[in-house]
């Protein structure tokens, strides 16, 4: 009896089959980048539409305190509510009581902290900086933990202050001394954790004023110091800094204004490389503040 021989597939037909796997692999390659484009294309569209909500509703709140500063508290109270129900149903991460605490404060009657060591010691501009940061920091009442009556900054402390500020932002080195008190240089911040020093260039930013001696320990509220000083300069450059908008202002505030820009007959006598004369009218503006602001 003869055995008949098995016959083998043709050759052709794992071709096949591993033709087909290649194209499934293509296909699969092909859906997967397809999905990953679409995808990244979907979240770039989100991303650009949340930027689009966030742009709208800035300008929104800058037109409503525009609104409010020009004095129609009625309209600027009305589109605060709005942007109110805009912020509860946006997709946009705004933080809570974004709107609550806005405020708009001009730098124009603030004093710059920079200008404190831009001149020399013994300048006739020095003494006008120096004047209006005393002159200013004579009504702060520091905080206290004892129970006692509440009293305005010790003079030591304001010309501590004064001249650990100089030192900090004056180039040239040297403890600055203002009537006896000394300033703060390198020496004084020696074994502070972490150990730093002062590093002679002007005030990067306002925060940094925490940093320099004296500022913590005199107990002044960081509100003070924000509502009364700043770190950017207003240009131009003016001798006698900070503007009022009387439009605007208080009688408080325009009485606090005149006052600070007011100085000793025998300190006048001293601005050998300015015009006394502006400093007497500046005088006679502080005298007469009261009735100014009831104008």
């Amino acid at each position: 009896m003869m055995r008949t021989q098995a016959r083998r597939p043709p050759a052709r037909r794992g071709i096949a089959l591993i033709v087909t796997l290649v194209v499934v692999m293509l296909i699969t390659a092909f859906l997967t980048e397809l999905s990953f484009t679409t995808g990244l294309e979907l979240r770039t569209v989100q991303t650009f539409k949340e930027r689009a909500e966030a742009r709208a509703l800035a300008r929104a709140a800058f037109k409503a305190v525009q609104i409010g500063l020009l004095g129609d508290e009625v309209e600027f109270m009305a589109g605060y509510r709005r942007l109110s129900q805009l912020l509860l149903f946006s997709a946009v991460p705004w933080e809570d009581g974004l709107l609550v605490g806005l405020e708009v404060q001009p730098l124009d009657p603030l004093f710059n902290l920079n200008r404190i060591g831009k001149y020399g010691a013994e300048d006739s501009r020095d003494l006008l900086a120096m004047n209006l940061f005393i002159n200013i920091m004579s009504t702060v009442i520091p905080d206290s933990d004892e129970f006692t009556a509440f009293e305005p900054i010790s003079t030591d402390t304001m010309f501590g202050l004064y001249a650990a500020l100089f030192d900090w932002v004056d180039f040239k080195g040297g403890v600055r001394d203002v009537a006896g008190v000394p300033g703060a240089e390198a020496s004084e911040y020696f074994g502070e954790q972490p150990e730093y020093s002062n590093p002679n260039r002007p005030f990067d930013r306002m925060t940094e004023i925490r940093l320099v001696y004296g500022v913590t320990e005199s107990q002044i509220a960081w509100s003070d110091w924000e509502s009364r000083f700043t770190i950017y300069e207003r240009k131009p450059d003016n001798l006698y800094p900070g503007l009022i908008n009387v439009n605007v202002a208080s009688p408080e505030e325009i009485v606090d204004f005149l006052r600070a820009r007011q100085m000793e007959d025998s300190d006048i006598a001293r601005l050998t490389g300015e015009d006394p004369t502006i400093q007497a009218i500046l005088n006679a503006y502080a005298i007469n503040a009261d009735d100014i602001a009831e104008q």
